[in-house]
């Protein structure tokens, strides 16, 4: 399970790895921002994935995929990485 406390977002990256899928179940209460930043830094957003949401996502080789917590409650993901051995994850403060 991945917390992203409030204010916070969780970034996953594959590095050189290739393209990626991401799978994901909101199991909290508050809803999280979904945006895949690009190679060059684009930032595109993906929506909100409410409570309970599941959603299957695609990322581009190079890119990452954002999940922010803009609110003051605690966000609880279930998250699954498929297509890249090796993952890179971390925590950032919301920009």
């Amino acid at each position: 399970q991945v917390v992203i406390p409030p204010q916070q977002t969780f970034i996953v990256a594959s590095g050189d790895q290739g393209a990626y899928k991401v799978k994901i179940t909101n199991q909290g209460r508050a809803a999280v921002r979904i945006a895949e930043k690009l190679e060059h830094g684009e930032l595109i957003d993906q929506g909100f994935l409410l409570s309970g949401d599941r959603r299957r996502l695609s990322f581009l080789l190079g890119s990452e995929a954002v999940f922010s917590n803009t609110l003051s409650d605690t966000v609880y993901l279930r998250l699954r990485i498929l297509g890249s051995s090796e993952p890179q994850t971390r925590i950032e403060a919301v920009q």
